[in-house]
């Protein structure tokens, strides 16, 4: 009777200079051994005894408890099955922690890449205006419902658009109206603020309420001003660089000095990497800065491998810049911190876990502002008492997108780290929300490979 272990069918191994990384993409702890004792642990497993000297013997012998202890090795194929079910067990429960308000879905920027305009190109987004008072305080009152039962201790009210500033008025009701709630105890006390701005139309008076209330500003802008004007241009075609910098003057000038940046790797993001990075890191000089990375372009998959690839360079080179100058950088952090942390990454975004509410203009409820303009998965009402994220059809389907229910991620190493991607742009490409997200699979895969890597490069430093 065999009573030898097995390999397990979520190791994978990752070869370089004469070293083998065996990781569980589940497990999440490359393990290193050189080349010919991996060579030797196969050919025990498979073969037995056969030709192994004492020593080598010995050597394998302890190897294998190792790699059993690490996962790698497990007693046999039953053991995989438990424990993806115990993962997927996980998912299928909507919990609500998030809440986009858009509070309008106007602009004053004509940006190339925007996703949200092109849906309008397309003339399906209805044309829904500013987000009116009574909408908002229903909509508020909603997400106050359906957020305060839930135990997680990240709660976020984001204000998106369009440009969001356009209907400040009503972002400033809600936040008064959030924090009145509060101190009824009808929402929960961690609640935080967030806006996602172009920055143009933020004065002092607005910044000094976001400071006062603790409403974190992130602006977007993709570098310098030959890269950010090459995609980011206000309607009427003219410039928006300057405009955007006065707004980081104005968070400056009047305390807001946690911003973010939202920096969209355009294609002259690409081209321009070190004017780019120094921009970011010596001239705006945030702390935290995330990165969208590009939509799938325009059906053409060739472009999109190569722009994805390229993408995922960027983003990696600049996280070894980041990391020296202590700035956090969410899209690979995000991925960092699962490997770090030995935890799978269930899921890419809020949207996913059925963990997000979007209210739109017109009060209606989605559960992903990328589909605004054609409204599908914005089948709930805030007029709609017996709404009910638990219950809706699209929050559970949604609550179960993650890797470990989809059968095309099985054999993928980045299992355990990715996330899934975005729905929006699977659906984009495919129709179907359970679609991979390819330019985020090659993200994944090559972020993962880099970790292992610079993980071994440190152990070894650490070790000399």
């Amino acid at each position: 009777m065999n009573n030898k272990p097995v390999f397990s069918r979520y190791t994978h191994e990752y070869a370089k200079e004469g070293k083998v990384a065996l990781f569980n993409s589940l497990r999440l702890r490359p393990v290193f051994i050189s080349q010919r004792l991996y060579d030797l642990v196969k050919s025990y497993i498979n073969e037995g005894n056969n030709n192994l000297s004492d020593t080598d013997l010995s050597l394998v012998k302890s190897t294998v408890e190792e790699l059993k202890k690490q996962k790698v090795l497990i007693p046999d194929a039953k053991y995989d099955d438990m424990v993806i079910d115990r993962f997927k067990a996980i998912t299928g429960k909507p919990a609500i922690r998030v809440a986009y308000f858009i509070m309008t879905d106007k602009c004053n920027f004509n940006c190339s890449y925007c996703f949200m305009m092109k849906e309008q190109e397309k003339g399906h987004l209805k044309k829904l205006g500013k987000m009116k008072p009574e909408v908002a305080k229903l909509a508020l009152n909603t997400f106050a419902k359906w957020s305060y039962t839930n135990d997680e201790d990240d709660r976020m009210i984001i204000f998106y658009g369009g440009e969001p500033l356009l209907n400040f008025p009503i972002i400033k009701q809600i936040v008064l109206d959030a924090e009145k709630l509060k101190e009824e105890n009808k929402l929960a006390q961690d609640t935080k603020f967030a806006i996602v701005t172009n920055g143009s139309l933020l004065t002092d008076e607005i910044a000094v309420f976001m400071k006062e209330h603790k409403i974190g500003i992130g602006i977007s802008i993709d570098g310098d001003s030959l890269v950010t004007n090459s995609s980011r241009v206000f309607v009427n075609g003219e410039p928006t660089f300057d405009k955007i910098m006065q707004a980081i003057d104005t968070c400056k000038r009047n305390g807001c000095d946690d911003f973010s940046l939202s920096v969209t790797i355009s294609k002259s993001c690409l081209e321009n990497f070190d004017n780019t990075i120094d921009f970011l890191v010596n001239k705006v000089e945030s702390n935290n800065i995330g990165y969208n990375i590009l939509m799938n372009l325009d059906g053409d998959e060739k472009e999109s491998e190569e722009y994805a690839i390229a993408a995922s360079k960027f983003i990696i080179k600049s996280f070894e810049i980041f990391r020296k100058k202590v700035i956090y950088e969410d899209r690979i952090m995000r991925k960092v911190k699962s490997f770090v942390d030995g935890k799978v990454h269930l899921f890419d975004c809020a949207a996913c876990g059925g963990n997000q509410l979007v209210f739109a203009p017109d009060g209606s409820i989605g559960i992903c502002h990328g589909f605004l303009g054609t409204k599908n998965y914005f089948s709930g009402s805030i007029f709609d008492p017996d709404f009910s994220p638990e219950k809706n059809q699209d929050f559970l389907e949604w609550s179960k997108r993650s890797p470990v229910n989809m059968e095309e991620c099985q054999d993928c190493p980045a299992l355990g780290i990715c996330g899934g991607g975005c729905p929006f742009n699977a659906y984009q490409q495919e129709k179907n929300i359970w679609a991979l997200d390819k330019r985020f699979c090659i993200h994944a895969k090559m972020t993962l490979e880099w970790l292992i890597w610079d993980l071994y490069q440190n152990s070894k430093k650490e070790s000399q």
